[in-house]
């Protein structure tokens, strides 16, 4: 009997002290404490009633979780009784405050959610249309390549463009202006080779030197168009400009080596450097890392000048 009246004075004495930590207006408006004996069974443990009028929705509620756990606990006949009290009144304070929390940023975090769905939508479709671009790019270019005739080296016959021939020339310079790098430079070199053999050398040459001077373009298609600029010059361009530009192509580890070496050796013959030119022709019909077409025709240039008279 003893120790149930104490735990039910230690309820009424919290419930009392955490009344007077709501702060001194609310705690003013927690009065007008009676006995029900019909709601509360314990003698002396009294239940607030709180008058809504000026009080704050945090005491109001604060308040209804004190009584209704109050009861809970002294119907238990728990010991520590009131750190019981104070404990669940912070857990469900603590979760209304995440509720709160949750309801007010739902609408920040939908509004997030439906803003990375419309990125990642517009994203997809602007790679759809890019894929599609190119897609319709490399057919044109192929279809062009059909219908042109492309020249497969220097040539000094110069015949004029047929309408079908001058239509994909127009088709390929629309791909060199707007497709991706790699098909747009390929596309180049193909109007350059396309102009060259019909009589439009300068063009080419133009074409030719742009791409060797477009850092944006890899390396060795950089090398590969220098290496056109100077066949295409080799039997009248300028000597001294064809041989700087070969000498950057014959370096150690450069891919067009053996070819820059062959033009570089019908330099010379053109120019009468005999015995410069024997010595490239014998070095390239020895050099096993060379392509067999240019050993076979170092071979025949080196027979041909090794026939007396």
């Amino acid at each position: 009997m003893n120790k149930d009246l104490s735990s039910r004075a230690s309820v009424t004495d919290a419930v009392g002290g955490f009344a007077c930590l709501l702060g001194s207006r609310d705690a003013a408006i927690v009065r007008d404490a009676r006995l029900s004996r019909s709601q509360c069974p314990a003698p002396g443990l009294k239940r607030l009633r709180v008058r809504r009028e000026g009080a704050s929705v945090s005491t109001v509620g604060r308040c209804v979780l004190i009584n209704r756990r109050a009861k809970r606990l002294t119907e238990r006949n728990e010991g520590s009784v009131a750190d019981e009290i104070f404990r669940e009144v912070d857990d469900e304070l603590r979760a209304e405050r995440l509720r709160n929390a949750a309801r007010r940023y739902a609408g920040v975090g939908i509004g997030a959610v439906v803003l990375v769905g419309i990125a990642a939508g517009a994203w997809e479709y602007h790679v759809s249309r890019a894929n599609q671009a190119a897609a319709a790019s490399s057919a044109t270019y192929l279809q062009a390549l059909r219908d042109v005739s492309p020249a497969a080296g220097p040539s000094s016959a110069s015949t004029p463009l047929t309408d079908v021939q001058k239509k994909a020339l127009a088709q390929l310079e629309t791909v060199a202006k707007g497709s991706p790098a790699g098909l747009a430079t390929l596309a180049k070199f193909q109007v350059a080779a396309t102009n060259a053999s019909h009589g439009q050398l300068p063009d080419a040459l133009t074409v030719w030197n742009a791409i060797s001077q477009d850092q944006s373009v890899s390396p060795t298609l950089r090398d590969l168009a220098a290496l056109y600029w100077c066949q295409w010059q080799v039997d009248s361009g300028d000597e001294a400009a064809i041989r700087s530009r070969l000498s950057l192509l014959t370096g150690k580890g450069k891919p067009f080596a053996s070819l820059a070496n062959e033009v570089l050796a019908t330099l010379d013959l053109r120019t009468g450097k005999l015995d410069d030119a024997r010595k490239l022709l014998s070095s390239l019909a020895q050099d096993v890392q060379a392509p067999e077409g240019v050993r076979m025709r170092a071979n025949t240039v080196m027979q041909t000048l090794n026939q007396p008279g």
